[in-house]
Order: structure tokens, then sequence, then C-alpha cells
């Protein structure tokens, strides 16, 4: 279990700057904003 969580984390920290930066250079942040809110 704590293996499985450790690669969720790697996952998450290696996908998540590639969405923020793809969003920010997109410049939706009204649609990411409210994407986010509904997805966590």
């Amino acid at each position: 279990m704590m293996l499985f969580s450790v690669y969720a984390v790697l996952i998450f920290l290696s996908i998540g700057p590639a969405f923020l930066t793809r969003f920010l250079i997109k410049g939706d942040y009204n649609f990411t904003l409210h994407h986010s809110v509904y997805e966590f």
C-alpha cells in the first residue's frame, strides 16, 4: 500500500505541472478553476 501511494505521488508530481503549464499557456484561468472545483 505504501508503494502504491509513492507511485501515485510520483505520477501526480509528473502530470500536475504539465497540466498547469498547458492551461497557463492557453490562459483558460476561469475554465481551470471551475473545472478543478468539480474535479476535486
